[in-house]
């Protein structure tokens, strides 16, 4: 799996971002069976009343053109990052990004308008290409404002400064990157008109009919191929700017980095410390000569010697420690001293009692064994 915090290269992101599709393939299933669900509640409302389409028409562009894109890039996002997130809890946490993103979509609409009118009112084509290059310039640097609003849930202004501070310094490989987002749509259009290349010879010469194409299984299947295909590389875009967005965002300019894996020092080993002693810094042993001595600054001592008098009490103090004067010494007596162990007249008796019961144990084991050696030798004996 990529490693999305380590630097990647675009063509890198670009194929990493078909497996996160490949990886997300259940929740984009969920998501489009919720949209045909709503397709079906309108298409029913129109029959009913031409008024009750206005709700849930609102509802679908909505879940369509703000909610299904944040969910989409937060779905992708948590994939490529591998979190752990839920459907459900993306579900929730998308919900305010995609009111935003209404907000930055109106907001973005007002500042290129007057570049469109400028391009409509400019009769020289080389002056119109003034507005034109401004307004791909201001693409290309406000590239990652939308993915800012979805994945780290900026406000529509904030989400300017986001993107401008991403794309510092980097304009052309933002500019590599939106190139390479709208690759997959061109891949759909380049099959889309190879299909169009075959079927409309035969539609002018009459070989195929095309009313009967509308209803035949075959031409039905392949419809909804081509816009299931549509769909998936569309989600190869989203996901390949999640991805560019996430590996430039844990970048050196952002408050999320993360910095690279510490060099090993043992790859520069010092002369004079040795090979594996690489805890002190580069220069520790070097020979110190005159030329390094310039710019010291030489902090000079002096000493002083105690006056008399202060040598006198500074005497008298050490005579006083080491050889202290006879009243200054305190002499305990005997009742002063803590006895060892103390016995009172119960345990005096109980010792004695069990000296004296000792004393006869080993008595009779002394007869016992003296009586022993009798016998045996009156056995030897006879």
């Amino acid at each position: 799996m990529l490693n999305i915090r380590e630097k990647q290269n675009l063509f890198r992101l670009f194929a990493e971002s078909f497996l996160v599709v490949g990886r997300s393939l259940g929740e984009l299933i969920v998501l489009g069976l919720l949209y045909l669900f709503i397709a079906a509640i309108c298409v029913a409302s129109m029959f009913v009343s031409p008024f009750l389409v206005i709700v849930p028409a609102l509802v679908a562009i909505f879940l369509v053109y703000l909610y299904g894109p944040v969910l989409v890039m937060r779905i992708f996002a948590s994939k490529a990052e591998n979190n752990g997130a839920t459907l459900m809890e993306n579900m929730t946490a998308s919900i305010l990004p995609a009111l935003s993103l209404f907000a930055f979509a109106i907001i973005l609409g007002i500042l290129f308008f007057p570049f469109s009118y400028l391009i409509d009112y400019l009769e020289s084509p080389f002056l119109k290409l003034i507005p034109v290059a401004i307004m791909i310039f201001f693409c290309i640097r406000l590239f990652f404002s939308a993915t800012s609003i979805a994945l780290r849930e900026e406000n529509p202004i904030s989400a300017f400064a986001y993107s401008w501070q991403l794309t510092q310094k980097r304009v052309l490989y933002t500019f590599a990157s939106l190139v390479l987002s709208v690759l997959p749509h061109f891949l759909f259009f380049f099959v889309a008109g190879l299909v169009v290349a075959i079927v409309f010879p035969l539609v002018l010469s009459g070989g195929v009919d095309p009313m009967a194409m509308r209803s035949s299984p075959i031409w039905i299947a392949v419809g909804a191929v081509g816009a299931l295909f549509a769909c998936l590389l569309n989600c190869c875009s989203i996901a390949f700017n999640v991805l560019v967005f996430l590996n430039l965002d844990y970048g050196d300019n952002r408050a999320t980095f993360t910095p690279a894996p510490e060099i090993d020092l043992k790859t520069k080993p010092t002369k004079v410390f040795g090979e594996y002693n690489n805890v002190l810094p580069p220069g520790v042993g070097k020979t110190v000569t005159k030329e390094d001595l310039v710019s010291v600054q030489v902090v000079q001592t002096t000493t002083s010697k105690p006056s008399d008098a202060e040598d006198k009490t500074i005497t008298q103090h050490l005579d006083q420690v080491y050889q202290p004067k006879p009243e200054d010494i305190i002499e305990y007596t005997e009742e002063d001293r803590m006895p060892t162990i103390l016995f009172d007249d119960e345990m005096a008796k109980k010792l004695e009692r069990e000296r004296i019961l000792w004393e006869e144990e080993l008595s009779k084991d002394k007869n016992h064994k003296k009586g022993d050696d009798d016998s045996s030798s009156i056995k030897m004996s006879k």
